[in-house]
């Protein structure tokens, strides 16, 4: 790096150019670590639709209550936000 730098400039564009790469790496390591979240709870997910197969599922409180974080309920919709951070809208 240094040897590259030539001038004020070329550095300062140096450091931000590293800055840059470091908040990158910060927001693909969170996105990485929700990704895995996602992919263990839809594992449980499934496994626990593979435990109830055959059982109602319409009513199931339990399943609601692992997976669904909360539900909004609108004049015009319904909006159900998951534990893994995923929003799903209804129309009503």
């Amino acid at each position: 790096m240094v040897e590259k730098v030539k001038d004020n400039d070329q550095y300062n564009s140096l450091v931000d150019e590293n800055q840059e790469l470091r908040e990158q790496k910060v927001k693909l390591t969170e996105e990485q670590a929700l990704f895995t979240r996602n992919e263990e709870c839809i594992a449980a997910l499934r496994k626990e639709l593979e435990a109830s197969k055959g059982d109602a599922l319409a009513n199931d409180d339990k399943l609601v209550r692992d997976f669904i974080e909360k539900i909004e309920v609108f004049p015009e919709m319904m909006r159900f936000t998951m534990k893994t951070g995923m929003v799903t809208e209804v129309a009503m």
